[in-house]
């Protein structure tokens, strides 16, 4: 289990969970300022309760979902390591996300059980500027990487070179 906390898919996951945790939060204080203060301002005490629960509502419903999300993939992760084979890679094939073109995933070559293999990483690499792994640091390097049979997944454990 150790091996897998201290992987990068697994770390990837909880700085996933943790940046939408800390934006939910600048969201519900700056949205708590403008209402205390209307609050104290004109004396509008009987609208208090929803004034100060808006914000938070609001914010649970956005962002719960993919906090729950993230935190379902780091567990599969924990849950099914034993399932995992270990394999070495290159990152040398990148292709851009479906969803967010700055968010690049690799497929890699892998021999597993004396098979070559290709498998799609995540898509933990970016060229944006809080990206969780620089695209131009990772590209041509050699990585050790969970194979996942049940996905036919990738999950990369730690960048070697």
């Amino acid at each position: 289990m150790d091996n897998i906390k201290n992987s990068i898919e697994y770390k990837y996951r909880i700085y996933q969970i943790k940046a939408l945790l800390l934006i939910g939060l600048i969201i519900i204080i700056l949205s708590l300022c403008p209402s205390i203060f209307i609050l104290f301002k004109y004396q509008v005490f009987d609208s208090l309760y929803f004034l100060l629960l808006l914000p938070i509502i609001f914010v649970l419903l956005i962002f719960l979902p993919f906090i729950i999300y993230y935190y379902l993939k780091a567990r599969y992760l924990i849950n099914n390591n034993q399932n995992f084979i270990l394999a070495e890679a290159i990152l040398d094939k990148p292709s851009t996300s479906f969803l967010y073109s700055r968010s690049v995933y690799f497929s890699l070559n892998i021999t597993i059980e004396n098979k070559t293999i290709t498998v799609d990483t995540n898509p933990l690499f970016s060229t944006g500027l809080f990206s969780f792994l620089d695209l131009s640091e990772c590209n041509n390097k050699k990585v050790v990487v969970f194979y996942d049979k049940n996905k036919d997944k990738a999950y990369v454990k730690e960048i070697l070179s």
